[in-house]
């Protein structure tokens, strides 16, 4: 229902514009926690991740705005929302507050016999420089202060050809169907073998001792993959079902923590095989007609999936040219400095919650120091606010009606379309504030718009 009505919207806009280490450690972290979503929510699809997962992963260092909506200890995102934050407007504090002017009380009392033209002196009266300075609106404000545009139409980019699923790709998401199927679909008798999936739980002890990090329970694991160190794999093979197992392993020499070169003993639990899809569990389980037919459906999707990357990877080529054709004079200074500051407030709050201090969470989270973060998040903040400036720069240019007003009676037409009893119910349920989907709307019609003139150089692979 919501794609549903953000299309809609969309063409409402339009219309409206018209007019106007090589090897996977055993082990993991532990703290987890849940956190709000902070970005816009990526755009799914049917097709599940076929990635292995992996036992654990070291604590990535972000080199990208992550779209996700998960926080925890082993992986914080930078929270740079995508679109204007609500305090890019000036703060009610930096203007001239009404108690600022002379008070009748502050005039000179009768005694000191103060001439009457100093009675109420000039220094008094709220000076010039403290009026709160013009507040900053993609809107309203001169844009050509903080951008230069170059050339945005007739842009000339190349990209590669759209990609066409292989064999191995289908045999990866089938895979990835089969691990969801329910537990009386799994094989609970025979023996584990090379190539199969399987599904375990692990408990690692050094000298005895349970380590943090080395237990895990239903987790899946194809044998041969070589996600693991070396021998716990080959350690499942041949077990039986049902079976418990102590696996032997030495951690490598040049493993990421303290347990490199150390001796670990895993008591390994097989839980049950995946089962090789057949006919049978394509018709009971996937609503499929056998096996060759599935194999054909997870094709489709996955070539569905290749167009629309496609068709991004043009509109991605000539939004990237249009932005190298611009040149940023300055930026907000207000608007990255709150920004800014928001983000940290976030870290800190998850510092306070974890009872550490900030610069030792940073460090932990990424192997760099609070400054080295706060550069890498002030890049992304900038690069944001880039995209941003470009944006409505080139809808004003276009002749595109950005007025706050023209967009309000769009939210009132998609509310009264979608039945609610008003703009505040729509927005809440579409998960957009008024800034988020006023920009999602106008860089939908400046793309269209400039993809309309591109020339596209498609490169076959």
């Amino acid at each position: 229902m919501k794609k549903i009505i953000f299309a809609i919207c969309i063409l409402l806009a339009l219309s409206l514009a018209a007019c106007g280490g090589d090897k996977v450690p055993v082990v993991s972290t532990e703290i987890t926690t849940e956190a709000p979503v902070v970005t816009d929510a990526p755009v799914t699809t049917e097709v599940p991740e076929t990635t292995e997962v992996p036992v654990t992963t070291a604590a990535p260092v972000v080199t990208e705005v992550p779209e996700t909506t998960e926080i925890s200890i082993d992986y914080i995102p930078i929270p740079v929302e995508t679109t204007a934050p609500a305090v890019t407007t000036a703060p009610a504090e930096t203007t001239v507050p009404t108690e600022t002017t002379v008070p009748e009380e502050t005039t000179a009392p009768a005694e000191t016999t103060v001439p009457a033209q100093t009675a109420a002196p000039a220094e008094t009266t709220a000076p010039e420089e403290t009026t709160a300075p013009e507040e900053f609106s993609f809107t309203e404000s001169d844009l050509s202060q903080y951008i230069l545009l170059g050339e945005y139409a007739n842009l000339e980019v190349s990209v590669s050809a759209a990609k066409t699923a292989s064999d191995a790709e289908i045999d990866e998401v089938v895979a990835s169907y089969i691990e969801t199927l329910p537990e009386d679909a799994m094989v609970r008798e025979g023996t584990a073998n090379l190539g199969d999936k399987v599904n375990i739980d692990f408990v690692g002890r050094i000298d005895g001792e349970a380590f943090s990090g080395g237990t895990a329970s239903a987790y899946a694991i194809l044998l041969g993959s070589g996600v693991t160190i070396d021998g716990f794999e080959d350690g499942i093979v041949g077990m039986s079902v049902g079976e418990v197992k102590d696996v032997p392993v030495t951690f490598p020499d040049d493993y990421y923590t303290d347990l490199a070169g150390m001796d670990a003993v895993f008591e390994i639990t097989l839980n049950f095989i995946y089962p090789t899809l057949t006919d049978d569990i394509a018709v009971e389980y996937l609503e499929s007609d056998s096996v060759d037919a599935f194999r054909a459906t997870v094709a489709e999707l996955l070539n569905e999936q290749y167009a629309s990357d496609f068709e991004t990877a043009k509109e991605d080529a000539v939004w990237t040219a249009a932005m190298a054709n611009a040149t940023v004079v300055q930026y907000p200074e207000k608007l990255v400095e709150d920004e800014f500051n928001k983000n940290i407030a976030v870290y800190k709050a998850y510092a306070a919650m974890y009872g550490i201090d900030y610069e030792t969470l940073i460090s932990a989270q990424y192997g760099l120091s609070a400054a080295e973060l706060e550069e890498i998040l002030l890049y992304y903040i900038k690069n944001t606010v880039t995209n941003q400036l470009l944006i409505y720069a080139i809808a004003r240019d276009m002749g595109i009606d950005v007025s706050d007003e023209s967009f309000e009676q769009l939210y009132t037409e998609m509310a009264a379309l979608g039945g609610y009893d008003s703009v505040d119910t729509f927005l809440s349920e579409m998960g957009e504030s008024r800034e988020s989907l006023k920009e999602k709307t106008i860089f939908a019609e400046v793309l269209s718009r400039m993809m309309e003139t591109a020339k596209i150089t498609v490169i076959e692979n």
